[in-house]
């Protein structure tokens, strides 16, 4: 059974509909402002003793902040709390000291990469014996070339166009605006069969739709908005761009690698780890012309592009694979209270 603390309906929720898991609405922010914080754990404590539940995983602190103290209450023997980013605890203090307190009512934490199960060790002073690394898993979907052609085509893309994707919240902490300067820098002649499809939507949108305009890059990059067809998406690519400034362990570059795609990404969070050992291209933050050097490079050497994605898909299927992480989480999860 499922529920979200933030956002009820989604992509998500369908597919764990589709697939006969319960979804019970949770979302926080649409219960009464004045009153959601005395409310809100009542409801929780009332929905867990319902259900009759005995072990409870939650995504990130926000989640624990706002549920940990009802499933005490309510005497849940496993509450494990997954970690996918230490961004917030770094931009806001005060979410670092809330959070500090209520990590202890956590049987068990888990970090998606191993730079943020050492946060929670060297900074947040959770002991070793509380503290496990299981990594995000991916489903391995087999490619579909006519669907793959087929979206291309109502693209705009051609079959000899090598087209670059970024799929994720159009936020400053992606700084897509260093995608679009690399695009800029790179020489017209070899900007004549490159495109950039730039997949999600957030607040920086309009100012990086002005910027793309600006630099006279309108045929060159198109900004799709929300998808859900990310996977087709990947298909239809050629490559995958991410120049985050920080990141836990992105499911967007396993979704690329499970692909078979060549990545470029900024060497921030758990990207080193997955795109390491000559699997891909790391680029240092904000260096716009290391960017548009390995992008042109990419384009131009089809043999290197096609070395860099197998090595990719297999490392993604034997570290990453759903069933393997899936077995992880219910080994932490059935595990006896201490």
């Amino acid at each position: 059974m499922c529920f979200a603390v933030h956002d009820s309906d989604g992509p998500i929720r369908k597919e764990l509909n589709e697939n006969g898991i319960e979804c019970v609405d949770l979302n926080f922010l649409s219960r009464r402002h004045w009153i959601r914080k005395v409310s809100y754990p009542i409801e929780v404590y009332r929905f867990l003793k319902q259900y009759n539940v005995s072990a409870l995983l939650l995504h990130h602190a926000t989640s624990l902040i706002l549920c940990g103290v009802a499933a005490r209450l309510a005497r849940i023997k496993r509450i494990v709390m997954v970690e996918h980013s230490v961004h917030q605890f770094l931009d806001q203090p005060d979410h670092q000291k809330k959070a500090s307190v209520f990590l202890r009512m956590a049987h068990k934490i888990i970090a998606v990469d191993r730079s943020i199960l050492d946060y929670f060790y060297h900074y947040m002073h959770v002991p070793s014996e509380r503290l496990s690394y299981v990594p995000n898993g991916i489903k391995i979907r087999p490619p579909d070339a006519q669907a793959a052609l087929a979206l291309r085509h109502s693209l705009g893309i051609t079959k000899t166009d090598f087209v670059f994707l970024f799929a994720g919240r159009l936020q400053p902490v992606k700084d897509v605006a260093t995608l679009i300067r690399a695009i800029a820098l790179i020489p017209d002649l070899q900007r004549v069969d490159l495109r950039l499809l730039i997949a999600g939507d957030g607040a920086e949108r309009v100012a990086l739709e002005r910027l793309s305009t600006e630099s006279g890059l309108n045929s060159i990059i198109t900004f799709l908005g929300p998808r859900n067809d990310i996977p087709n998406l990947m298909n239809a690519a050629n490559a995958f761009v991410m120049s985050s400034i920080t990141e836990g362990q992105p499911m967007a570059i396993l979704e690329a690698m499970a692909a078979c795609l060549p990545c470029i990404a900024t060497a921030v969070g758990g990207i080193p780890e997955l795109l390491g050992s000559d699997r891909g291209y790391l680029v240092a933050l904000k260096d716009t012309p290391e960017f548009a050097r390995l992008m042109v490079f990419l384009k131009n050497n089809s043999s290197v592009s096609r070395d860099k994605a197998s090595k990719s898909l297999e490392y993604v299927k034997k570290h990453h694979s759903i069933e393997l992480v899936a077995d992880a989480y219910l080994h932490e999860l059935i595990k006896t209270e201490a």
